[in-house]
Protein backbone atom coordinates (compact mmCIF):
# COMPACT_ATOMS: atom_id res chain seq x y z
CA UNK A 1 0.00 0.00 0.00
CA UNK A 2 1.41 3.33 -0.51
CA UNK A 3 0.77 6.33 1.89
CA UNK A 4 0.96 9.88 1.25
CA UNK A 5 0.57 12.67 3.32
CA UNK A 6 -2.94 14.88 3.90
CA UNK A 7 -1.58 17.46 2.01
CA UNK A 8 -0.89 15.29 -1.24
CA UNK A 9 -3.75 13.57 -0.37
CA UNK A 10 -5.98 16.81 -0.79
CA UNK A 11 -4.10 17.84 -3.96
CA UNK A 12 -5.12 14.33 -5.56
CA UNK A 13 -8.78 15.22 -4.61
CA UNK A 14 -8.65 18.77 -6.48
CA UNK A 15 -7.45 17.16 -9.42
CA UNK A 16 -10.29 17.65 -12.42
CA UNK A 17 -10.77 19.13 -15.94
CA UNK A 18 -11.09 22.37 -14.32
CA UNK A 19 -7.45 21.58 -12.53
CA UNK A 20 -5.33 19.25 -13.96
CA UNK A 21 -2.20 18.22 -12.19
CA UNK A 22 1.56 17.53 -13.77
CA UNK A 23 3.79 14.40 -12.59
CA UNK A 24 7.34 13.52 -12.52
CA UNK A 25 8.84 10.32 -11.39
CA UNK A 26 12.31 11.20 -9.12
CA UNK A 27 15.07 8.39 -9.16
CA UNK A 28 18.07 8.18 -6.63
CA UNK A 29 20.57 5.60 -7.16
CA UNK A 30 22.98 5.40 -4.13
CA UNK A 31 26.15 3.19 -5.51
CA UNK A 32 28.24 1.18 -3.02
CA UNK A 33 30.94 4.06 -3.01
CA UNK A 34 28.81 6.31 -1.88
CA UNK A 35 28.04 8.06 -5.35
CA UNK A 36 24.58 9.76 -5.58
CA UNK A 37 22.62 10.22 -8.51
CA UNK A 38 19.40 11.96 -8.88
CA UNK A 39 17.39 12.32 -12.17
CA UNK A 40 13.91 12.78 -13.50
CA UNK A 41 11.87 11.82 -16.58
CA UNK A 42 10.40 15.46 -16.75
CA UNK A 43 11.65 17.76 -18.61
CA UNK A 44 12.81 20.42 -16.23
CA UNK A 45 14.75 19.81 -13.36
CA UNK A 46 12.85 19.10 -10.47
CA UNK A 47 13.20 20.16 -6.83
CA UNK A 48 11.67 18.09 -3.76
CA UNK A 49 10.57 19.45 -0.41
CA UNK A 50 14.22 18.70 1.03
CA UNK A 51 15.58 20.68 -1.95
CA UNK A 52 16.88 18.18 -3.62
CA UNK A 53 17.48 18.76 -7.40
CA UNK A 54 17.01 16.14 -9.97
CA UNK A 55 18.09 16.92 -13.11
CA UNK A 56 16.51 16.47 -16.31
CA UNK A 57 19.64 16.90 -18.22
CA UNK A 58 20.67 12.91 -17.82
CA UNK A 59 21.29 10.37 -17.88
CA UNK A 60 17.73 10.16 -18.91
CA UNK A 61 15.23 7.08 -17.65
CA UNK A 62 12.96 5.34 -19.04
CA UNK A 63 10.73 2.89 -17.40
CA UNK A 64 9.98 -0.40 -19.80
CA UNK A 65 8.29 -2.48 -17.39
CA UNK A 66 7.06 -2.12 -13.48
CA UNK A 67 5.13 -4.41 -11.29
CA UNK A 68 3.38 -3.78 -7.76
CA UNK A 69 2.73 -7.08 -5.86
CA UNK A 70 0.39 -8.05 -2.90
CA UNK A 71 2.53 -10.21 -0.45
CA UNK A 72 6.09 -11.57 -0.59
CA UNK A 73 6.51 -11.75 -4.02
CA UNK A 74 9.43 -9.66 -5.16
CA UNK A 75 8.57 -6.49 -7.19
CA UNK A 76 10.55 -5.43 -10.14
CA UNK A 77 11.26 -2.46 -12.29
CA UNK A 78 13.10 -2.78 -15.94
CA UNK A 79 14.99 0.66 -16.64
CA UNK A 80 16.70 2.53 -19.71
CA UNK A 81 19.24 4.71 -19.18
CA UNK A 82 20.02 6.86 -22.23
CA UNK A 83 23.10 8.74 -21.47
CA UNK A 84 26.24 11.10 -22.93
CA UNK A 85 29.57 10.28 -22.32
CA UNK A 86 29.67 13.67 -20.74
CA UNK A 87 26.98 12.46 -17.61
CA UNK A 88 28.74 11.64 -14.37
CA UNK A 89 28.21 9.71 -11.25
CA UNK A 90 30.66 11.01 -8.36
CA UNK A 91 33.46 11.88 -10.84
CA UNK A 92 33.25 8.35 -13.30
CA UNK A 93 30.75 8.22 -16.21
CA UNK A 94 27.66 6.57 -16.10
CA UNK A 95 27.76 3.96 -18.67
CA UNK A 96 31.55 3.10 -17.64
CA UNK A 97 30.69 3.33 -13.68
CA UNK A 98 27.79 0.45 -15.19
CA UNK A 99 30.21 -1.54 -17.44
CA UNK A 100 32.54 -1.58 -14.39
CA UNK A 101 30.18 -3.40 -11.96
CA UNK A 102 30.08 -0.32 -9.88
CA UNK A 103 26.17 -0.40 -10.12
CA UNK A 104 26.03 -3.85 -9.10
CA UNK A 105 23.40 -3.96 -5.58
CA UNK A 106 22.81 -0.37 -6.26
CA UNK A 107 19.93 1.25 -4.07
CA UNK A 108 17.38 2.68 -6.48
CA UNK A 109 14.40 4.70 -4.99
CA UNK A 110 11.55 5.72 -7.32
CA UNK A 111 8.93 8.77 -6.05
CA UNK A 112 6.15 10.50 -7.90
CA UNK A 113 5.62 13.95 -7.61
CA UNK A 114 2.07 15.51 -8.46
CA UNK A 115 1.63 19.30 -9.01
CA UNK A 116 -1.12 22.05 -10.20
CA UNK A 117 -0.23 22.68 -13.59
CA UNK A 118 -1.03 26.35 -13.16
CA UNK A 119 1.28 27.04 -10.37
CA UNK A 120 4.40 26.38 -11.98
CA UNK A 121 5.36 29.39 -14.66
CA UNK A 122 6.70 28.34 -18.23
CA UNK A 123 10.09 30.62 -17.58
CA UNK A 124 11.09 28.21 -13.93
CA UNK A 125 14.23 26.40 -14.77
CA UNK A 126 13.66 24.06 -11.81
CA UNK A 127 10.39 22.77 -10.26
CA UNK A 128 9.82 23.38 -6.92
CA UNK A 129 7.47 20.28 -5.06
CA UNK A 130 6.55 22.23 -2.52
CA UNK A 131 4.18 21.18 0.68
CA UNK A 132 2.85 18.00 -1.33
CA UNK A 133 5.71 16.37 -1.17
CA UNK A 134 6.17 13.30 -3.02
CA UNK A 135 4.59 9.34 -2.77
CA UNK A 136 7.42 6.63 -2.71
CA UNK A 137 6.50 4.15 -5.39
CA UNK A 138 9.68 1.91 -5.19
CA UNK A 139 12.58 0.93 -4.06
CA UNK A 140 14.84 -2.01 -4.58
CA UNK A 141 18.46 -3.31 -5.33
CA UNK A 142 19.90 -3.28 -8.78
CA UNK A 143 19.66 -7.17 -9.59
CA UNK A 144 21.37 -7.26 -12.93
CA UNK A 145 22.76 -5.38 -16.07
CA UNK A 146 21.21 -6.64 -19.11
CA UNK A 147 22.80 -4.68 -22.06
CA UNK A 148 25.38 -1.94 -21.45
CA UNK A 149 26.85 0.11 -24.67
CA UNK A 150 27.94 3.15 -26.22
CA UNK A 151 24.95 5.25 -25.23
CA UNK A 152 22.35 3.36 -22.98
CA UNK A 153 22.10 0.87 -20.42
CA UNK A 154 18.93 -1.69 -19.08
CA UNK A 155 19.35 -2.46 -15.43
CA UNK A 156 16.74 -5.27 -13.97
CA UNK A 157 15.96 -3.76 -10.56
CA UNK A 158 14.44 -6.01 -7.91
CA UNK A 159 12.51 -4.98 -4.13
CA UNK A 160 13.98 -5.43 -1.33
CA UNK A 161 12.13 -8.62 -0.76
CA UNK A 162 14.42 -10.34 -2.89
CA UNK A 163 16.51 -10.79 0.38
CA UNK A 164 13.97 -13.35 1.89
CA UNK A 165 15.00 -15.59 -0.93
CA UNK A 166 18.85 -14.86 -0.05
CA UNK A 167 21.17 -18.31 -0.74
CA UNK A 168 22.17 -19.76 2.25
CA UNK A 169 24.84 -20.12 2.94
CA UNK A 170 26.34 -17.73 0.99
CA UNK A 171 29.84 -19.19 -0.68
CA UNK A 172 28.66 -22.19 -2.45
CA UNK A 173 30.23 -24.96 -4.80
CA UNK A 174 31.17 -24.14 -8.07
CA UNK A 175 34.18 -24.44 -10.59
CA UNK A 176 34.74 -20.93 -10.89
CA UNK A 177 36.52 -18.78 -8.22
CA UNK A 178 33.65 -16.89 -6.61
CA UNK A 179 35.82 -13.86 -5.14
CA UNK A 180 35.92 -10.54 -7.32
CA UNK A 181 39.47 -9.74 -8.78
CA UNK A 182 41.48 -7.34 -6.17
CA UNK A 183 38.62 -7.86 -3.76
CA UNK A 184 38.77 -9.04 0.18
CA UNK A 185 38.68 -12.72 -0.83
CA UNK A 186 41.03 -12.70 -3.30
CA UNK A 187 43.59 -10.49 -1.34
CA UNK A 188 45.60 -9.85 -4.81
CA UNK A 189 46.95 -6.13 -4.61
CA UNK A 190 46.01 -4.50 -7.89
CA UNK A 191 49.17 -2.14 -7.81
CA UNK A 192 52.03 -5.12 -7.61
CA UNK A 193 50.66 -6.51 -11.25
CA UNK A 194 49.77 -2.71 -13.00
CA UNK A 195 52.12 -1.69 -15.84
CA UNK A 196 52.38 1.17 -17.81
CA UNK A 197 52.30 1.73 -21.46
CA UNK A 198 52.42 4.41 -24.43
CA UNK A 199 49.79 4.05 -27.24
CA UNK A 200 51.21 3.23 -30.53
CA UNK A 201 50.25 5.06 -34.23
CA UNK A 202 47.20 3.85 -35.62
CA UNK A 203 45.04 3.19 -32.88
CA UNK A 204 41.56 5.01 -32.53
CA UNK A 205 39.24 5.65 -29.90
CA UNK A 206 37.89 2.26 -29.36
CA UNK A 207 41.29 0.11 -30.81
CA UNK A 208 44.77 0.64 -29.33
CA UNK A 209 48.17 -0.12 -30.62
CA UNK A 210 50.32 -0.15 -27.15
CA UNK A 211 53.70 -0.91 -26.39
CA UNK A 212 52.87 -3.89 -24.10
CA UNK A 213 54.63 -7.13 -25.06
CA UNK A 214 52.36 -9.14 -22.58
CA UNK A 215 50.72 -12.61 -23.73
CA UNK A 216 47.18 -12.81 -25.23
CA UNK A 217 44.54 -12.33 -22.89
CA UNK A 218 46.43 -10.85 -20.20
CA UNK A 219 44.70 -7.98 -19.65
CA UNK A 220 41.76 -9.20 -20.98
CA UNK A 221 38.43 -7.68 -18.45
CA UNK A 222 40.79 -5.56 -17.04
CA UNK A 223 41.18 -1.96 -16.89
CA UNK A 224 42.73 0.98 -18.54
CA UNK A 225 43.76 4.35 -16.91
CA UNK A 226 45.14 7.19 -19.39
CA UNK A 227 48.00 9.40 -17.44
CA UNK A 228 48.63 11.92 -20.20
CA UNK A 229 47.51 13.58 -23.56
CA UNK A 230 43.59 14.39 -24.40
CA UNK A 231 42.34 11.31 -22.39
CA UNK A 232 44.24 12.22 -19.23
CA UNK A 233 42.12 10.57 -16.25
CA UNK A 234 39.96 8.21 -18.27
CA UNK A 235 39.56 4.65 -17.43
CA UNK A 236 37.93 2.03 -19.34
CA UNK A 237 37.24 -1.86 -19.37
CA UNK A 238 39.22 -3.63 -21.89
CA UNK A 239 37.28 -5.73 -23.44
CA UNK A 240 40.31 -8.13 -25.22
CA UNK A 241 44.14 -7.96 -25.27
CA UNK A 242 46.27 -9.87 -28.22
CA UNK A 243 49.81 -9.66 -28.11
CA UNK A 244 50.56 -9.04 -31.92
CA UNK A 245 51.23 -4.30 -31.39
CA UNK A 246 49.99 -5.03 -27.47
CA UNK A 247 46.07 -4.40 -29.32
CA UNK A 248 43.26 -3.25 -27.06
CA UNK A 249 40.14 -3.43 -27.35
CA UNK A 250 37.80 -1.59 -25.29
CA UNK A 251 34.47 -1.94 -23.93
CA UNK A 252 33.41 1.65 -24.74
CA UNK A 253 35.58 3.70 -26.63
CA UNK A 254 37.45 6.61 -25.23
CA UNK A 255 35.98 10.03 -26.09
CA UNK A 256 38.67 11.47 -27.75
CA UNK A 257 40.96 9.28 -30.51
CA UNK A 258 44.53 8.97 -28.71
CA UNK A 259 47.82 10.37 -29.55
CA UNK A 260 50.96 8.03 -30.13
CA UNK A 261 52.43 8.21 -26.97
CA UNK A 262 50.14 9.42 -24.95
CA UNK A 263 50.97 7.24 -21.40
CA UNK A 264 48.79 4.96 -19.40
CA UNK A 265 48.44 2.38 -16.30
CA UNK A 266 46.83 -1.15 -17.19
CA UNK A 267 46.11 -3.80 -14.67
CA UNK A 268 45.58 -7.46 -15.83
CA UNK A 269 42.17 -9.09 -15.86
CA UNK A 270 40.60 -12.16 -14.48
CA UNK A 271 38.54 -15.01 -15.99
CA UNK A 272 37.95 -17.21 -12.68
CA UNK A 273 39.56 -19.89 -13.76
CA UNK A 274 42.17 -21.77 -12.02
CA UNK A 275 44.94 -21.66 -14.52
CA UNK A 276 44.65 -18.07 -14.55
CA UNK A 277 45.14 -18.03 -11.28
CA UNK A 278 48.35 -19.46 -10.83
CA UNK A 279 49.64 -18.19 -14.31
CA UNK A 280 48.68 -14.83 -14.19
CA UNK A 281 48.50 -13.98 -10.19
CA UNK A 282 50.49 -16.94 -8.56
CA UNK A 283 47.26 -16.90 -5.93
CA UNK A 284 45.99 -20.48 -6.48
CA UNK A 285 45.93 -20.79 -2.42
CA UNK A 286 43.51 -18.40 -2.39
CA UNK A 287 41.38 -19.80 -5.58
CA UNK A 288 37.66 -19.58 -4.62
CA UNK A 289 36.60 -22.22 -6.77
CA UNK A 290 35.91 -26.03 -6.64
CA UNK A 291 36.63 -26.86 -10.23
CA UNK A 292 37.61 -30.69 -9.13
CA UNK A 293 33.69 -31.45 -7.74
CA UNK A 294 32.19 -34.89 -9.75
CA UNK A 295 29.62 -33.55 -12.23
CA UNK A 296 26.10 -35.27 -11.48
CA UNK A 297 25.32 -38.48 -12.84
CA UNK A 298 22.11 -40.51 -12.92
CA UNK A 299 22.36 -44.39 -12.92
CA UNK A 300 19.41 -46.98 -13.64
Amino acid sequence: MKTANSAMIALLNSAGPANPLMKANLFTFTLANGSILNITDFDKDVSDASSVIYSSRGPLPRVSEFSWRVGVQVEQLKLELWSLLTDLVGSAVVLESIANQQWANALVQVQRAYWAQGSIAASQKVVPVGAPGTIKIFQGNVSDVTAVDGVHAELNIKSRKELLSIQWPYNTFQPACRWPLYGPGCTVNQSSFQKTGTVSSGSIALLLNTSLTDPDNYYSEGTIVFTSGANAGVKRTIRSYLNASGQILLFIPLPNAPSSGDAFTVAPGCDHTMSTCQNTFSNLINFGGAPFIPVPESSV
